[in-house]
């Protein structure tokens, strides 16, 4: 073999190995992207059960603050989750959302009023409940990192 056969097999040999680094560096930059993407699903995971957490100790006498972290939540999911979670979500913020101006209206109604707006009000937790634990199982079945 002569020396410009060398030199060519040691460039194959070295376009081989930068190919082969190539990959393993995009495979590497990939992984990395999948974590930074889980890490901010956790984030709005975490969302959703503080508010759980809330209004499964507190009931309807929940924090405007809480309607407010949560609708910041419902509004990333839709850049983080699939659009079919993004409408669960959304679905149960506006029960959050619809007993916070049904409290409103109870504040001001006449005892009448009042008693069945608190019907109305237990309802639409007890429909939240179900929601919520649906919710979670979708957001958990999402969320599971496969290790490679």
């Amino acid at each position: 073999m002569s020396t410009s056969d060398w030199i060519a097999l040691g460039s194959f040999g070295g376009a081989l190995l930068a190919a082969l680094y190539a990959r393993w560096s995009a495979t590497a930059a990939q992984r990395a992207n999948e974590i930074a993407l889980h890490n901010e699903r956790l984030k709005i995971f975490r969302g959703f059960l503080d508010c759980r957490a809330e209004i499964t100790a507190h009931g309807d006498d929940f924090s405007k603050t809480m309607v407010h972290n949560l609708y910041s939540h419902v509004q990333l999911t839709e850049f983080y989750f699939d659009t079919t979670l993004y409408q669960e979500f959304r679905a149960l913020f506006d029960i959050v959302f619809e007993i916070d101006g049904l409290r409103s209206q109870a504040r001001h109604a006449s005892v009448d009023k009042a008693d069945e707006i608190v019907q109305q009000i237990l309802k639409l937790l007890s429909t939240w409940h179900e929601k919520a634990d649906r919710l979670e199982e979708s957001f958990r079945k999402r969320l599971r990192l496969a290790v490679t």
